[in-house]
């Protein structure tokens, strides 16, 4: 699969092919990142079907700026913004006023959000799966590029074989084994660095036709052997990294103060982009990565330009949506370093 990643209007760093597929975050893809302990976990997994996120992608899609903006400075609240507010708030990104109305009923024809009307007043009102849903996705988002360290060198092999049934579970099969970190070795073989989640064999029991045996053991110490490791190719991802420093580097070093709408627009597309690059990032081991690996040097850009604009960017958010709404708009938490990942 070949992603194309842009970074921006004036911006194009050619093209990539990472070995994961573009992630929908209603997949277990994002549920198996979450963190378990978080408030409202459980009902909201099982409410994923009740709500069809748009798929991420690499660029800034209005959609997502929404629920991003949402989930930075509408934290947790259900009151409803008049759709006036709304596409004020997404002029500063270059968004017109068709197309941001456009994404806005988009996102409320996905059930993100309810759509209310008052007269000739129109006004949208995030729902409840979807609050918990940018709760779980700002968990994501926070605490990406931690250090895997300590790995015990174990891997999980699952071969399998589909029998009698069209490619439909094939490609659900192979979607549920990339949610749960697996990549192809060879044909009907996928391994994982990581133990297989206790929710895998329920998973893969469900569907119809498949036979399958699952073992962990070390890598085998045989002359010729393909390893394990080669299911990956982490230079894949090298591009993406290098793209979100030269796009967000410039921000994060900048001396001289930015603008209250530039504060706004470089901020929320940075946490949208690492959003999404801790969606794709097969978060492998550190045992497995590179030397010289740049995901530490870009969590450290990101922290930079989310934590020192998150004031200036709040300020600018509460001006666009008016006086009446102002008060509810909260200031983002820090994303402070909270590592040394590699």
């Amino acid at each position: 699969m070949t992603t194309s990643i842009t970074a921006g209007p004036a911006s194009t760093l050619g093209r990539v092919a990472p070995r994961r597929p573009t992630i929908r975050p209603d997949t277990p893809a994002i549920a198996r990142k979450v963190d378990p302990a978080l408030p409202g976990v459980d009902e909201t997994l099982d409410e994923f079907a009740s709500i069809s996120l748009p798929r991420l992608q690499i660029g800034f899609p209005t959609q997502h700026l929404v629920m991003t903006l949402l989930g930075e400075h509408w934290t947790g609240r259900t009151d409803a913004v008049p759709s006036a507010a709304l596409v004020d708030l997404l002029a500063p990104f270059g968004v017109g006023a068709s197309a941001a109305r456009a994404a806005l009923a988009r996102l409320a024809g996905r059930g993100a959000l309810t759509l209310e009307r008052s007269g000739r007043t129109t006004a949208y009102r995030p729902t409840a799966t979807l609050n918990a849903l940018l709760v779980q996705g700002r968990a994501i988002t926070a605490s990406f590029a931690e250090p895997r360290t300590g790995w015990d060198g174990q891997w999980t092999v699952l071969a399998w074989s589909l029998t009698g049934v069209a490619a439909a579970p094939g490609h659900q099969l192979r979607q549920t084994l990339r949610a749960h970190g697996f990549a192809p070795l060879l044909p009907g073989t996928w391994v994982s660095p990581d133990p297989p989640a206790a929710d895998l064999g329920p998973a893969l029991a469900a569907m119809e036709g498949l036979r399958y045996t699952v073992v962990r053991g070390p890598e085998p110490a045989l002359d010729g052997a393909l390893s394990p490791a080669a299911a990956w190719d982490p230079e894949d991802m090298r591009p993406v990294y290098d793209e979100f420093i030269d796009t967000f580097g410039p921000a994060a070093s900048r001396r001289k103060a930015p603008t209250d709408r530039e504060a706004l627009v470089t901020r929320t597309r940075a946490v949208y982009r690492w959003f999404v690059i801790a969606s794709i990032d097969p978060d492998l081991p550190a045992e497995l990565l590179p030397a010289r690996w740049p995901r530490r040097r870009a969590r450290e850009v990101f922290v930079a330009v989310a934590d020192r604009l998150a004031a200036t960017a709040t300020d600018q958010a509460r001006h666009l949506l008016g006086p009446a709404h102002a008060p509810l708009v909260t200031t983002p938490a820090p994303y402070e370093t909270r590592s040394n990942a590699p």
